[in-house]
This record gives structure tokens, sequence and C-alpha cells, in this order.
């Protein structure tokens, strides 16, 4: 079983800056990950790694934030489409299990 919870987190007028003034979706990742606000971060960084999965930048940045949340085991994984049968992922689930 899988639990969690999302908390809503009212930007504050600093935080609203900084995003902002970001030159990159990167750069808003790196913002929301110091504040504690993974679920944008990862959201963000997802996006990017779905769409440029060859991008060893951004390829590093999601190894990194998955790696910092003990995610490390999925982060050499490729996103696919929701609900889709992923042979990868199941060898890499399997494989932990052990």
């Amino acid at each position: 079983m899988v639990e969690g919870s999302v908390e809503r987190v009212e930007l504050n007028a600093t935080l609203k800056s900084q995003l902002k003034a970001a030159n990159s979706a990167r750069d808003r990742v790196a913002i929301y990950a110091s504040h504690g606000i993974w679920y944008d971060a990862l959201t963000e960084l997802g996006e990017l790694y779905r769409t440029n999965p060859q991008n060893r930048k951004v390829q590093e940045d999601w190894a990194d934030l998955l790696h910092s949340v003990g995610l490390g085991a999925i982060a050499r994984v490729p996103i696919v489409d929701c609900c889709q049968p992923n042979e990868t992922m199941l060898g890499v689930l399997l494989d932990d299990r052990k």
C-alpha cells in the first residue's frame, strides 16, 4: 500500500519573485525543491524529462531529485503514458524486491 498527502502552500512574495525571475523550467524546479514544494518540482521536472529524455542535464536533475527522496531505483526508468504496461518498470520493481 502507498500512502501520502498533498498540502497546499501559498507562495509568499519572495518565492513568487524568484519564480518569475527564473530563466528556465530547470531553474523553477530548483526553486520549488529548495522550498520543499515537491509536487510542483516533481511535476515540472517530470514533464521536462518526459519531453526531453535525451537531455543529460534533465536526466541528472531527475535522478538527483528522485534519489533525494529515496526513489533512486526508478530514476533510470523511462516515463511512459499513463496506464500502459511497461516491461522495464516491472523489471525494476521486481529486482528491488530481492
